[in-house]
Parts: structure tokens; C-alpha cells; sequence
């Protein structure tokens, strides 16, 4: 059954913090959880929610966590490391509002953040399999820089590397 999209009209950008964390890891568990529509033998590792956790814990004054919302609701997260090559570590959007900008405007921010922290790169991974993810990151200027995948540590899945210059 085809999830119920999300009209996005009023969409807010905000800084993430802790009070974040829940309704972080649901857009995460609901994102992975179309991880087997492209994957049918891939299912959610059982301590996906305890390291994601750990991850949105780890955000300090070196990242930047965002959620996107649409009134209360946190519809897409991203979490990127400012650094001279940053890291856009997570971008993930909630099915119900994919194909209404969220992603895009996420993807933005977050590029727009480490350029104006003068990083002069920013990189990324994303499952190889992730048809999805990576035609957004090409259509957004990224560039894939592995020649072969390396398997995520957790998820069991196959990564590539993509980069995209700032300056």
C-alpha cells in the first residue's frame, strides 16, 4: 500500500537538539524501512534505533543537526560535521513527504553551512543499491569518488562515496 504524502506548503527549517531525538529516529526508522523495497533480503538491524541514537547524540558544536517540519511534525533530518572536508552524515526524509522538497531544502542548508564554514568539500555515502538517494545526489552536483562499494559495518549493505567542491 502506497504510504499517504504529505502536502509540505509550510515547511520550517530548525536547528535539531535533544528534544528532537525521538521523532529523529522515526524518520530514520521509517526512511530504512523502504531499505527493502531495492534490498527484499535486507531488514533493520535490531540496534538500529541505539545507534542512531548515538549518532543525533554525538552532533556537537562541530555539526549541525537539522529537522524539517511541517507544524509539529518532523518530517526529514540531516546531520552534517563541519571540517575543512565536511561530512553530510545523514539526510533522510520520512516516505510520507518525499517529492515535496523536503530533502532539497535540507540538502541545502547543509551545503550552504559548510560553505560558509569554509569547508572546501563535502562528502557522503550512500547505499549502492539507493537508486532513490543517488540520482538526487547526482541531480544535485555530487560526484561518486569510489570505483567499488564497501559494506556499511551495521547495515550490512554495500556504500558509495560521493563528493561534491564548495569552492
Amino acid at each position: 500500500m502506497e504510504p499517504t504524502r504529505l502536502n509540505a506548503p509550510a515547511l520550517l527549517l530548525r536547528q535539531g537538539d535533544a528534544a528532537d531525538e525521538q521523532a529523529a529516529i522515526e524518520v530514520m526508522r521509517a526512511a530504512m524501512g523502504t531499505y527493502s523495497d531495492w534490498c527484499p533480503d535486507w531488514s533493520l538491524p535490531h540496534d538500529m534505533e541505539a545507534r542512531e541514537r548515538v549518532r543525533w547524540r554525538a552532533a556537537d558544536s562541530s555539526s549541525q543537526r537539522l529537522v524539517a517540519c511541517v507544524g509539529e511534525r518532523v518530517v526529514g533530518v540531516s546531520v552534517s560535521k563541519r571540517a575543512p572536508i565536511a561530512v553530510l552524515s545523514l539526510l533522510m526524509v520520512a516516505p510520507m513527504a518525499w517529492g515535496t522538497g523536503v530533502a532539497a531544502r535540507l540538502h541545502d542548508r547543509a551545503l550552504q553551512d559548510a560553505a560558509a564554514c569554509s569547508s572546501i568539500a563535502i562528502r557522503l555515502t550512500v547505499p549502492e543499491g539507493n537508486g532513490r538517494a543517488r540520482r538526487f545526489y547526482e541531480k544535485n552536483g555530487w560526484r561518486r569518488t569510489s570505483a567499488t562499494a564497501q559494506t556499511h559495518s551495521w547495515l550490512g549493505l554495500p556504500m558509495l562515496e560521493y563528493a561534491q567542491d564548495l569552492t
